[in-house]
């Protein structure tokens, strides 16, 4: 552990000093959130030692810089959205697409048209799917879910596409998305986070989107933007869709809705620096 080794260069033993200096020495090279991480670690190893007896909490009421809990990815306008889906189904219908191609269309589909997180599009099977004459389901493993006790609805599109790449796999594989190719065996085919934020990523550069801000998990926040902002729908639909268990994480992706949404600084900037005969009479 880091730390263990930043101690190991004093000579006398720890003491809350040492710790407020190791904090300074991580503020310097990480993150907010990764200091945070590594004192609430080294919080929970000095309890335990002054529980036990061992020695005492020298981490005792030394604070962290308040993380506040926002969004860091950025969802994609509708413009961006649509190239996208454009990009991803133009190399799937090209005269030499690949069965990668085809997936990776349904995949764009998928994220985008349903908010999914890439763990819950992982752990999907192609048994999940189910279809009545009312609706088509996809029953998932949500987060923190140890079942596939919850759903999201498919559109025709998204089932369309599903089924255009199951057709085109022909095989008994039971992942919904898997990963191709020669060497890869029957215990790694199931198609994992990575290779779905990978995915996501590069069809995002042929976009010309290359920024860390944008990821697979921009997807989702995409669709909750399109869904309060295009289809008007409320915070508790959103919640329902997002299927966030904390209503407050909602609160958190409208908080920050409203904040990408803001034209204060443009109407501010209209009014400090527009001609002075345009603003008679608006003071």
């Amino acid at each position: 552990m880091d730390y263990f080794h930043y101690v190991s260069n004093i000579t006398d033993s720890p003491t809350r000093q040492t710790i407020v200096d190791y904090k300074e020495s991580l503020e310097k090279r990480m993150s907010p959130a990764s200091v945070q991480k590594y004192i609430i670690c080294l919080r929970g190893f000095y309890e335990d030692l002054q529980a036990t007896g061992k020695g005492i909490n020298i981490v005792l009421k030394i604070q962290c810089s308040t993380i506040q809990p926002v969004f860091k990815r950025q969802p994609l306008t509708l413009k961006q959205a649509r190239a996208l889906i454009s990009r991803a189904k133009r190399l799937a219908t090209r005269p030499k697409h690949t069965i990668e191609d085809i997936r990776n269309y349904a995949l764009v589909v998928l994220l985008l048209g349903t908010g999914l997180r890439t763990i819950e599009v992982e752990r999907a099977d192609v048994k999940d799917i189910s279809k009545n004459d009312e609706m088509i389901r996809l029953y998932i493993q949500g987060k923190g879910h140890a079942e596939k006790d919850d759903f999201v609805k498919l559109s025709d599109h998204i089932y369309e596409a599903l089924t255009n790449y199951l057709m085109e796999r022909s095989d008994d594989y039971e992942p919904l998305f898997i990963h191709h190719g020669r060497n890869v065996t029957d215990e790694n085919r199931r198609i994992s986070t990575y290779t779905i934020r990978t995915v996501v990523k590069d069809l995002l550069r042929q976009i010309g989107i290359d920024d860390e801000r944008y990821s697979a998990h921009s997807l989702r926040h995409t669709a909750a933007t399109f869904a309060t902002n295009i289809l008007h729908k409320d915070t508790t639909d959103i919640q329902y869709f997002l299927r966030h268990k904390d209503p407050k994480t909602t609160e958190r992706y409208m908080h920050s809705l409203q904040r990408e949404n803001s034209t204060i600084e443009n109407e501010l900037g209209d009014l400090l620096f527009n001609d002075s005969k345009n603003q008679k009479g608006k003071a």
